[in-house]
């Protein structure tokens, strides 16, 4: 049966960016093929992702065929989870049309990204937090440890966000094809809480229970 909160997670999903927090058993998976393959058939996407469980995949697949026997999907299997094959089912992705992909976390996760990108989005996030700091009257650049407690927690800041972002660029990735090449315009992650906990700046003085902290994978 198709409810009516289907249809309109459906049509906001065609709409903008969001997360679907509706309960177990409520239709989630049945929501995101319908949106990706509705992306696909107005013309708003032309390869829309699907990133799913490593233990989910073919349970997303198989629910894919029932709803759309007629169209395509591509999926790993056993094989491509070993490195050699992986890089190979990322080629297919790259080279042939599929009406959805659908990935494991696994393979998700060590899909690289395109350096100029990663680059530019590091520096415009220390220029953000060098622009508060500048704000609050606080010379980025200063070596010299502050006895103020707003200062030395921007100084703080600067060091952790600075060493985070450099890890992004070490972090573990196939070689070969970056997400860019791959083609993906439309993407939908299940289990999203699995990259929860982003990344933000503040100039708010340190808050007891304001965690500023991030996750890796989440970045």
């Amino acid at each position: 049966a198709i409810f009516d909160h289907n249809k309109m997670a459906i049509q906001r999903g065609l709409q903008e960016s969001y997360l679907n927090a509706h309960t177990v058993g409520s239709g989630k998976t049945f929501i995101m093929l319908t949106t990706a393959m509705e992306a696909r058939r107005l013309g708003l996407a032309r390869k829309p992702m699907i990133v799913a469980q490593n233990a989910t995949v073919g349970q997303i697949v198989s629910q894919f065929k029932q709803l759309y026997p007629w169209a395509t999907v591509i999926a790993p299997d056993k094989n491509d989870f070993k490195p050699a094959n992986r890089r190979r089912f990322m080629a297919r992705i790259a080279t042939t049309d599929f009406d959805v992909v659908v990935v494991a976390q696994s393979h998700f996760n060590l899909i690289d990204d395109d350096p100029a990108r990663v680059s530019s989005y590091i520096q415009a996030e220390i220029n953000a937090l060098e622009d508060a700091m500048r704000e609050r009257g606080i010379d980025p650049e200063t070596t010299e440890k502050s006895r103020d407690p707003t200062v030395a927690n921007f100084q703080r800041m600067r060091r952790s966000l600075i060493q985070r972002m450099e890890k992004v660029l070490d972090r573990e990735v196939d070689p070969g094809l970056t997400f860019d090449m791959l083609g993906i315009d439309h993407l939908q992650v299940d289990e999203a809480h699995e990259y929860k906990k982003l990344q933000f700046q503040t100039t708010m003085d340190p808050i007891k229970g304001l965690d500023t902290s991030a996750s890796q994978r989440a970045l």
